[in-house]
């Protein structure tokens, strides 16, 4: 299946290894708990970027707007029952993307635009509810939403809260509930009554710095209590690695998702069955934990059946009142999803606006991957010299903002220094940070440090050093007194501590 789907494309094809073979890609590994094994090749990815990304494409090429911190807390309807428009509420920031001191919420910002509108921003019809920020030890799925037709919703502001918040109604022809595990929940603002139609597992992963645990390649190993495997992969850009995943039912808040001294020994446990060096607890650099919302309805009947059993297939459902709900599924499949999603919604216009083009997503490269040959050239030698990048400065930027990567390289020219890094043991720079907040939305030192860049899931320890680090240049970019957003770094800090308080 890896050498049809992805191995033939780069003329790779899985083969069998020896055992001397397999502790050369898994030095760490004892030799003598291995006889042999098999290398494939895969896809790795920065889902965080992959998210921006599709994101900034819908906005950029298609027209939508995004709406960040802004949740569906409402479902209304016509006399016959027919979904009309959505009440949501959006969380107001005091401190816009250009020089404008007045607070404004977080739906105003348009991604890549210097000032925000004054006025509730229309949404995108096709996804009025998704979480853009959703807590950092879940990221955030990309957005399926892959067409836009902007005259058939609108926006009214209904009130504005004295909690620093403000609420409005959106109205569409058309709304679409894809919201991962939080799905059940907004069909409850639509039914009044709780679907069970996901069945929430909780993941939870590990990470050590390299020199405990070194890789050369990623690895799949066998757990020896159960029927499962867990995963050994080394991050992409930066000196560690961590070991995942779990599979366990949660009944917990889906919002807060905990990685428990169980689950720790659990994956210790696994892993050091077959490591020559055991790992420890104190060995940890970072924990998170995140919830996959599975299909329920294969084992609707067998509450007993494991979640590492549950389908990962997705589904498309109409409720009575025109709401469409798309939910399972996984990251590899987001485009599928997107496709059958936005083909429903189109179905639905039929009727009324004679619309008949179907999705093409599969025709669509995202932002920063469209030009395949300029991608090519940036990874040549001599334009990373004219870019004045060291080679490892030119391939973390390029794997992970691709073409845009001049642009972001033109934005330094205006911050020297910024092509530093935030902290000497991360690769993350100075100028990420100030992209993030002008181009990518980020309200928050934990949209930046957590959902920009992934440096929360790598080193605690590192990343509260880096929340200090970049107050002062978060307080000059959202024209914030400082204060403000030391009391943000305080926050941020206190929710690391939180999320990593089995350690």
């Amino acid at each position: 299946m890896y050498d049809l789907t992805g191995g033939v494309r780069i003329g790779k094809f899985h083969s069998r290894l020896s055992s001397d073979a397999v502790h050369d890609y898994l030095p760490s590994l004892n030799a003598d708990r291995i006889s042999s094994g098999f290398v494939y090749y895969d896809a790795s990815a920065d889902d965080a970027r992959l998210t921006l990304e599709v994101l900034e494409t819908a906005v950029l090429r298609y027209g939508a707007i995004a709406a960040n911190y802004t949740e569906a807390i409402g479902m209304n309807h016509d006399t016959s029952g027919n979904i009309t428009s959505v009440t949501a509420r959006s969380r107001i920031f005091n401190h816009a993307y250009d020089t404008d001191p007045t607070p404004v919420a977080a739906t105003h910002i348009h991604a890549g635009a210097s000032t925000p509108p004054t006025t509730p921003a229309e949404p995108s019809t096709s996804d009025t509810t998704t979480r853009a920020d959703a807590p950092s030890h879940t990221p955030a799925e990309p957005s399926t939403s892959d067409t836009t037709t902007k005259k058939t919703s609108s926006a009214t502001l209904t009130s504005e809260q004295g909690d620093g918040q403000i609420e409005f109604e959106i109205r569409a022809k058309v709304i679409i509930n894809a919201t991962g595990a939080w799905v059940d929940a907004i069909q409850s603002l639509d039914s009044n009554h709780h679907q069970h139609t996901v069945r929430p597992a909780k993941g939870v992963h590990i990470s050590f710095d390299t020199s405990k645990l070194p890789l050369k390649a990623a690895g799949v190993l066998p757990v020896k209590s159960d029927r499962r495997n867990i995963f050994i992969i080394p991050w992409d850009d930066a000196p560690y690695a961590y070991v995942g995943t779990t599979d366990t039912d949660w009944d917990g808040s889906i919002d807060d998702p905990q990685c428990t001294p169980d689950d720790i020994t659990y994956l210790l446990d696994a892993v050091n069955h077959y490591l020559d060096t055991p790992l420890h607890s104190t060995d940890i650099t970072a924990t998170w934990a995140g919830v996959r919302p599975l299909l329920n309805k294969e084992h609707h009947n067998n509450k007993q059946a494991r979640t590492a059993d549950l389908s990962r297939h997705h589904s498309v459902v109409d409720s009575e009142s025109g709401l469409i709900t798309v939910t399972g599924g996984k990251l590899t499949t987001y485009r599928k999803m997107a496709k059958d999603a936005v083909d429903r919604a189109i179905s639905h216009l039929h009727s009324t606006d004679a619309v008949t083009q179907r999705s093409h997503t599969k025709n669509i490269r995202i932002i920063g991957s469209e030009d395949p040959s300029a991608l090519q050239e940036l990874r040549q030698d001599t334009t990373q010299a004219l870019l004045g990048l060291s080679p490892e400065t030119a391939t973390h930027l390029i794997n992970r903002y691709g073409t845009n990567t001049p642009a972001l390289i033109d934005l330094a020219d205006s911050y020297p220094g910024s092509l530093e890094p935030i902290v000497p043991q991360m690769p993350y720079l100075i100028i990420e940070v100030i992209w993030a907040v002008q181009r990518e939305m980020a309200c928050t030192v934990e949209d930046i440090l957590a959902r920009r860049m992934r440096m929360s899931f790598m080193d605690t320890a590192a990343t509260r050093q880096a929340a200090a680090t970049i107050s002062n240049i978060l307080a000059a970019a959202w024209n914030r007194d400082i204060a403000d957003v030391q009391r943000d770094v305080e926050l941020f800090t206190r929710s690391l501590q939180d999320q990593n308080v089995s350690l």
